[in-house]
């Protein structure tokens, strides 16, 4: 940053109260104007004019480090008189404005060249800038800006979760495009992102949390511990539920009549509605009239007015408007009922339920989000569970969670939906598309950007969370997940 010449007008006619006063004003608005352009001023007595120090940033400007680690060269600033003369012995101070950076110890007194050295070392945050300002004159000022790549670290290994850990290959060139998605969160590329977990042959090999809001719009510093909303997400889970009562006996098939497992509301079970299946509900065919995308005033909206109790009697008391089987119309009443359905069969609460069928097989301290209201929160190490296990043809590690027969039927499209994806039951599915290949893969998909994403064909679980609720920005995803993920890994 260059020094401006100096304004060498004088401010004259000062004598009298009124015009010392005026005076003092002008003095006061010219060290505003001037103090961006590092010459120092002071608003005191009328009359007084500008230092004629200035100071300026020679080198290390605009550099870029790595997360807490010292920046490579030093920033060198200068300071010189109104001639361009170094100026030795005075100090300065540095005020950190942006980031969690830091000075590494107290920048020394300039020397003979006018020079001081300041070593500065980024923290955790992406962006960083420092003022540094004479301690005399604290209007002369400079600012210099660094920021900070993402320094990769191991996943904590925590036993209690089942997790292996294990590093990412960086001795692989690619595998910086991984780090790079890591880098394009924090720098905004991909905003509000909250976490980013990658799972590589059945080992957790890359976690990073994020700052963001959630869905009321508070700000959440999210970190391994801290759960997640998981919105629509939960729908898989809920899937997976469905799949443990046919294995375990509870519910004979996905084709039995969705009335004959919900007797108490046998007055709703009309003539029209009667060929309605499980298998209806899991891929969101069930003919009933169903409206989630118009504003305040759509079906979901209406529903959740009401107590939790009735959500399921409001749903079936739906008319019809299509042949169930036939037309897919997404509908989170259809898996509101699927949960009623499996706690029916079973005579268990979900809570019961899913810890003993499935929580406590997969080492997840807390439940999956799969009760009431709709989504919960989860850990996201517990969101890439699910997906180990789809990987897993239903096994975790050697336990048997849900059935092979059940995994491929529910991630096999049943439905296509808008030309890109597909839908089983309550999974959806769709093409990557990378510079190293195509790669077909299956997920589960929340509202604001929480996604568990399965890429079979190599070996690969990828979960994400976000706050770009209501908004298309969340299947950024995907753009991120081919651009970088997968090219660092394949």
């Amino acid at each position: 940053m260059r020094p401006h010449a100096e304004n060498n007008r004088r401010t004259a006619g000062c004598s009298g109260a009124r015009n010392q006063e005026r005076c003092a004003q002008r003095a006061a608005l010219r060290c505003l104007l001037l103090a961006p352009l590092l010459f120092g001023c002071s608003a005191g007595d009328p009359g007084q004019t500008q230092s004629g120090y200035s100071l300026s940033i020679e080198s290390g400007d605009k550099q870029t480090g790595r997360q807490d680690e010292p920046l490579d060269a030093p920033v060198v600033i200068r300071i010189s008189d109104r001639s361009g003369a170094s100026v030795a012995g005075l100090t300065v101070r540095v005020e950190i404005l942006e980031g969690d950076g830091h000075v590494i110890d107290s920048p020394p007194p300039a020397d003979e060249s006018g020079h001081i050295s300041i070593v500065f070392e980024p923290g955790s945050d992406y962006s960083h800038s420092a003022r540094v300002s004479l301690e005399t004159e604290p209007s002369v000022a400079a600012t210099f800006t660094a920021t900070a790549s993402y320094r990769y670290r191991k996943p904590v290994s925590q036993s209690e979760d089942g997790w292996i850990t294990g590093e990412l290959d960086q001795s692989r060139p690619a595998s910086s495009k991984v780090l790079s998605a890591v880098d394009r969160i924090r720098d905004g590329t991909y905003p509000e992102v909250h976490s980013l977990l990658v799972v590589h042959r059945d080992t957790l090999i890359l976690e990073a949390y994020f700052g963001g809001h959630d869905s009321q719009g508070t700000f959440v510093d999210f970190d391994i511990a801290t759960p997640h909303e998981v919105q629509s997400a939960s729908k898989s889970f809920r899937s997976l539920m469905a799949g443990i009562a046919i294995d375990k006996g509870f519910i004979d098939s996905v084709d039995d009549a969705l009335f004959d497992y919900l007797p108490e509301y046998a007055t709703l079970r009309t003539a029209d509605k009667e060929a309605i299946t499980i298998r209806h509900l899991l891929t969101m065919s069930t003919g009933i009239s169903w409206n989630e995308r118009n504003g305040a005033t759509n079906n979901l909206s209406q529903m959740y007015t009401l107590p939790a109790a009735q959500w399921a009697g409001f749903v079936l008391a739906r008319p019809m408007q299509y042949e169930p089987g036939s037309t897919f119309v997404y509908n989170t009443g259809a898996s509101i009922l699927i949960n009623q359905v499996v706690m029916n069969a079973s005579g268990q609460s979900t809570a019961g339920y899913v810890k003993k069928y499935y929580s406590d097989l997969v080492e997840s301290p807390m439940i999956p989000g799969i009760g009431y209201p709709l989504g919960g929160k989860v850990l996201p190490r517990d969101m890439a569970k699910l997906g180990q296990v789809f990987l897993r043809k239903g096994l975790w590690k050697q336990t048997r969670i849900v059935s092979e027969d059940w995994v491929t039927a529910s991630v096999a499209p049943t439905f296509a939906v808008d030309g890109t994806d597909g839908y089983g039951y309550q999974w959806w599915s769709r093409t990557l598309y990378t510079s190293v290949g195509n790669f077909d893969c299956y997920y589960a998909g929340g509202n604001g950007g929480q996604f568990i994403i399965v890429v079979d064909d190599l070996d690969l679980v990828i979960v994400t969370t976000g706050g770009n609720f209501d908004s298309s920005v969340m299947y950024q995803i995907f753009g991120m997940v081919s651009g970088f993920v997968i090219p660092g890994l394949s």
